[in-house]
């Protein structure tokens, strides 16, 4: 054992060295991860392809939004119940100017 390790004490070294930068980095995501994206409550008769028109600007489709969500939410189906909060695929810190009610001229 002694002859191995001072053989091989600088691969060793590097090897868990390398393990250990890539564990903090994985961890520091996924706390990063959990509030990188906002979250909205659902309101009556909102709808996530409503949602996903209304907030278009995410760069996907509505196939690919409605996709998103169902899948960071775990959402078995796409129906989604008043009073409920999801993580939608918009960055907590972009500013979306279309955040008013659409409706109104």
């Amino acid at each position: 054992m002694k002859q191995v390790w001072s053989s091989y004490s600088y691969t060793i070294i590097f090897a868990v060295g390398l393990f250990l930068l890539i564990l903090l980095m994985t961890f520091t995501n996924l706390e990063k991860s959990d509030n990188q994206y906002m979250q909205v409550k659902v309101e009556s008769g909102d709808t996530l392809w409503a949602m996903a028109e209304q907030y278009e600007d995410a760069n996907m489709s509505t196939t690919e939004f409605v996709k998103w969500v169902r899948e960071a939410n775990e959402l078995e189906t796409t129906h989604i119940q008043e009073g409920q909060t999801i993580i939608l695929p918009i960055e907590r810190n972009t500013d979306i100017l279309h955040l008013a009610d659409s409706n109104k001229e």
